[in-house]
């Protein structure tokens, strides 16, 4: 896998484990009353569900580290515009601030889980509210030849 993959799985992982509801299943299948986890795809069921993409920024050659993007998006059942807001607030209170989160096993790693900016995606045709937060995010990847660990001399 790769530091990316694992930078999506470990936070789905961690959003299943302490958001009451939250499901995450690599394969995408969920039964009623969860609220399934899903890499980049908005699906058309469940209603409920948490989309989770990784867009990297700034990453710097001379050490295996960089910034991005984390975008946390959640969809509501049909007629409950509030219930994304509850989804996003409590990924936020186990995303925002937090710190040194390894990933996967390669030795990639969460640094820190720093600034969010929540906005409405709206509605779609059955009614189900859209909302995203965006994270940014510093990242320590695993180090490869050309950005080895502790950087260049």
């Amino acid at each position: 896998m790769t530091d990316s993959l694992d930078l999506i799985d470990g936070i789905a992982t961690l959003i299943a484990a302490n958001v009451p509801g939250a499901a995450y299943n690599p394969d995408g299948v969920y039964t009623a009353g969860q609220v399934g986890i899903f890499n980049m795809l908005l699906p058309a069921t469940p209603d409920e569900v948490i989309v989770l993409t990784w867009v990297p920024q700034t990453q710097n050659p001379a050490e295996p580290s960089g910034t991005g993007l984390f975008q946390v998006r959640a969809r509501g059942a049909a007629n409950r515009p509030r219930r994304p807001i509850e989804i996003l607030d409590q990924v936020a209170d186990v995303l925002l601030g937090a710190t040194h989160i390894p990933i996967g096993s390669t030795g990639a790693a969460i640094d820190q889980v720093r600034e969010c900016v929540r906005a409405p995606m709206g509605m779609d045709d059955l009614k189900r509210w859209d909302w995203t937060d965006n994270y940014t995010l510093d990242m320590s990847y695993t180090p490869t030849v050309n950005r080895p660990a502790g950087g260049w001399d």
